[in-house]
């Protein structure tokens, strides 16, 4: 036995005090302490601070989710907008329906958040509005329920406002 290892007695009574002293020690965090772990009244005050930082967070988390779904509208328009250019390069003109541009005049976005609609505009342009669909996640959307692409002679005018287009 090194010289440094303690010598503990042995015996049936010995060794069973000892456990106890040892389990003893494990529960407690310093000798004479009390027990080790948090008491229901400091978990409920974590719970409660951590639900007051939640209900303080989770607009702005929301807010951010909408605005990140706009970008399914406005990719769905880009996408229109090369078509048409593609179809006017081609014919000499803006397509007057959707069917016309193939798959990018589907009629929804790429995520089905958005119904597109194509309207005709008057002389060389048209107007693709692009309307949150009431069953999809981005209803809730006010600001923003419909987004526009306004094109006339080449030249692209984006709506409502420019934060609906923003990336």
């Amino acid at each position: 036995m090194p010289a440094h290892a303690p010598r503990l007695p042995t015996g049936p009574r010995t060794s069973a005090s000892l456990r106890r002293s040892l389990d003893d020690a494990r529960h407690r965090s310093k000798p004479g302490g009390r027990a080790r772990g948090f008491t229901l009244a400091e978990l409920l005050v974590v719970m409660a601070v951590a639900g007051v930082l939640a209900a303080l967070a989770w607009p702005s988390f929301a807010d951010q989710w909408t605005r990140a779904r706009r970008a399914d509208a406005t990719a769905a328009l880009a996408r229109l907008q090369a078509a048409q250019e593609r179809h006017r390069a081609q014919q000499g003109r803006y397509a007057a329906d959707a069917g016309a541009l193939g798959t990018a005049g589907s009629g929804a976005s790429p995520q089905g958040l958005y119904r597109i609609e194509l309207h005709p505009g008057p002389g060389d342009g048209y107007l693709a509005v692009a309307h949150a669909r009431a069953d999809a996640a981005q209803a809730a959307d006010r600001e923003c329920a419909a987004i526009t692409l306004r094109v006339e002679q080449g030249f692209a005018q984006r709506g409502p406002a420019p934060a609906c287009w923003a990336r």
